[in-house]
Order: structure tokens, then C-alpha cells, then sequence
């Protein structure tokens, strides 16, 4: 696999070989097409103060689909070759062996590009890329004597795309991707706490690699990491709720409503006296018998409602709630 541009009608295909193919595929389809992509990605981790993973993956193929109806007839490879083309054609066809519909319109070109096409991994040179992680890495210890230490990630990939259509027609495109992703792990007192920041895009690398971009993502993170070393736990537990003119109900549902999911789904178990449980009205009651007692003189009620509920509906039966007793309360 080359660094040249992605032509596999140069290099691996007949172009009106492989249209007849997608000619007959498609004869009597709705839609169909032709695919072929190539992907190249290459990525850099520095850690610990050396480079400890530097990985370069590439790989390619098509891929040839058909539809009618409801029905789509797919078939790919990773070799680009006529061989595996016709052997994809076996199993594509059969999903418009009977034919009949009326092929799509293509979609309509456009001259708009959103990002250029380029291959982000070539702009820079390998040892730069690991010179440049040494030098964030620098920089990022030398803000703060806390910082103990630095997780960069750098990645930086290529997509290219051809689709041909049944009339002939091709579409290109090349995709490119970088990205750039900081961890930092700060300590103090023996706390640790770590801070994130990262970004990327469809841009050339020379874009993320400049010191103006990854200082203002080293410096973020710290802010992070600093933040949480300092954080205090989030108060909890029963606390006043203040409510304000209009809809205070949203405010409670918020507050409050979402809280309650918790217990509305735990399981509340109840005892109580055998000679009672057999006459509570299970169908004005939402909760049914589990089990026995080996003495007979209590039963276990479970019910998937708040412990508020099973008391009130044990008051309106009279004053059984006077000698029931919520026992356990479980999941």
C-alpha cells in the first residue's frame, strides 16, 4: 500500500469491467453502488516520560450492495481484485433476482468542501512527532511542581473514498482526522487527582501541533486537575428546599422527582400478622404475598413502592400500622 493517491482502477481494477458488474447488479434495483476505501491512521502515546506505544495501521477494500424493496444484497472484501469482485456478485444478485423496480436518481454533486484533501500523517516527520511529546510533556511539568504525570496522545489518520454509480459516475473524497489528548495527574498531601483536555478535527496536523493550541489544551487540563484537588464533597443527606413564585413544581420535580426513581424502584418488605394479611384487598393494593413463615404468625408482603406508600394504605384499612413493621428494605 502506497502513499499515492487512491485509484484502484489504476492499480487493481478494469474500470468497464467492474461497471458491468455493477450494471448487472443493480439491473432491476431501486439503488446501488460500488464502494471502495482505503484507511491509513497512525498514533503516538507518551507516557511516563518516554513514548510507549507508536502503532501505524492501514487497510482497503470495497465494497458492492444492491437493493429492492426491502431487501439488500451485500457483499465485500479487503482485496481489491476482480476475482473477489465477481465472487461478490454471486451473493449480490440474489437479492434482485426477480427484478422489476426502477433504478434511483444519483445524488447531485456539489462543489462545497468542508475540509481539505489531504493526509494529515506525512506533514510531519516521526522524529518531530516524539520530539513534539517530549516538549508537551516539558511544558506541562514545568507549570506546576504537583504535576506527577503526563498522558499524551496523538493520532493522526486518512480516509479515502470512491463510490461509482450504475450510470458511470464517481464520487471521491479524503478524509482526514487528527486529534491531541492531554492527561495530567496532579498530588498533594497525598491526594491525587487528574484533569483532561483534548480536541481535533478534519484539519492538517501543522494546525494541532502548534505551541499557541497545545499549551492552551496543556493549561486546561491542569485547571481541571487543580479544580478536583481542591474540590469538597457535594453536601448530601436532608436540606431545605426553597421555592420561588410561578411553577415551583418543575423545581420539584427536578430536585426532588428524579431522587425519588431511587426508592420507587426499590422492593419495600413488610410483616405482619397472619389473621391480617389474609384480608388485605390485593386489588385496591398494589402488593401481592411472597412466602411463609415456618411458625405461621407472619407473613412477608413485598411491594416496588416507597415505604410512605405501604404506610398509608395499611392506615386506611384502620390501625394496622400500629403493629406491622417495616423490616428490610432491598433492591
Amino acid at each position: 500500500m502506497t502513499d499515492q493517491k487512491f485509484s484502484p482502477f489504476k492499480t487493481d481494477l478494469d474500470q468497464e469491467s467492474a461497471l458491468a458488474v455493477l450494471r448487472r447488479v443493480t439491473d432491476g434495483a431501486d439503488d446501488g453502488e460500488l464502494y471502495f476505501e482505503r484507511s491509513k491512521s497512525e498514533t503516538l502515546v507518551y507516557d511516563d516520560q518516554s513514548l510507549k506505544k507508536a502503532s501505524y495501521d492501514a487497510s482497503e477494500g470495497f465494497g458492492l450492495r444492491s437493493v429492492k424493496g426491502k431487501v439488500t444484497g451485500y457483499g465485500h472484501s479487503t482485496e481489491i481484485s476482480e476475482e473477489a469482485l465477481k465472487r461478490a456478485e454471486g451473493i449480490v444478485s440474489l437479492a434482485v433476482c426477480t427484478g422489476g423496480a426502477t433504478l434511483a436518481d444519483a445524488p447531485a454533486r456539489t462543489n462545497q468542501k468542508l475540509y481539505g484533501a489531504l493526509n494529515p500523517m506525512g506533514e510531519v516527520k516521526f522524529s518531530g512527532k516524539v520530539y513534539l511529546l517530549k516538549e508537551i510533556n516539558e511544558f506541562a511539568r514545568s507549570l506546576d511542581r504537583r504535576v506527577v504525570q503526563v498522558s499524551i496522545n496523538l493520532t493522526a489518520a486518512c480516509k479515502e473514498v470512491l463510490i461509482m454509480r450504475a450510470d458511470g459516475a464517481t464520487y471521491n473524497d479524503t478524509r482526514p482526522m487528527v486529534s491531541l489528548s492531554i492527561s495530567l495527574i496532579v498530588e498533594d498531601n497525598g491526594r491525587r487527582e487528574s484533569g483532561y483536555s483534548g480536541g481535533g478535527g478534519r484539519f492538517s496536523l501543522e494546525r494541532i501541533i502548534a505551541p499557541e493550541d497545545w499549551q492552551e489544551k496543556v493549561r486546561e487540563a491542569l485547571r481541571i486537575a487543580l479544580v478536583n484537588l481542591c474540590a469538597m464533597p457535594a453536601p448530601a443527606g436532608t436540606m431545605d428546599v426553597v421555592l420561588g413564585p410561578g411553577w415551583p413544581g418543575i423545581l420539584l420535580h427536578e430536585a426532588i422527582g428524579h431522587g425519588l426513581k431511587v426508592i420507587l424502584t426499590e422492593k419495600v418488605v413488610v410483616r405482619l400478622p397472619v389473621s391480617w394479611a389474609r384480608r388485605l384487598p390485593r386489588r385496591k393494593l398494589p402488593f401481592w404475598m411472597t412466602g411463609r413463615f415456618p411458625n405461621e404468625e407472619v407473613r412477608s408482603i413485598s411491594m416496588m413502592k416507597e415505604r410512605l406508600l405501604v404506610k398509608t394504605c395499611l392506615l386506611r384499612m384502620g390501625n394496622w400500622s400500629d403493629t406491622c413493621r417495616i423490616v428490610k428494605m432491598r433492591a
